[in-house]
């Protein structure tokens, strides 16, 4: 796997620490992994649209996860524009 943005020998540090984990620590950097691009994601939307409300942050969070944008993001700013 090449990886652009850390160096080589960065890259195989990172891997090593991994390797010494056990698979519950793993699991829980992983999920704090998840926890903090989902949050950075987030930061994102509202910094590109300060106009959505909470269900449209969450809206356009979930279409980035899925990959569908216009299906999901339209809808919620109707259903947030009816509230």
């Amino acid at each position: 796997m090449h990886v652009f943005d850390t160096s080589p020998a960065a890259f195989e540090r990172q891997r090593e620490a991994f390797r010494r984990m056990t698979p519950q620590q793993r699991l829980v950097a992983a999920a704090e992994m998840s926890d903090e691009i989902r949050a950075l994601a987030e930061a994102g939307i509202r910094q590109r649209h300060p106009d959505y409300a909470e269900a449209e942050v969450r809206a356009a969070l979930v279409a980035i996860l899925l990959g569908r944008v216009d299906a999901i993001v339209r809808p919620a700013r109707r259903i947030a524009a009816a509230r």
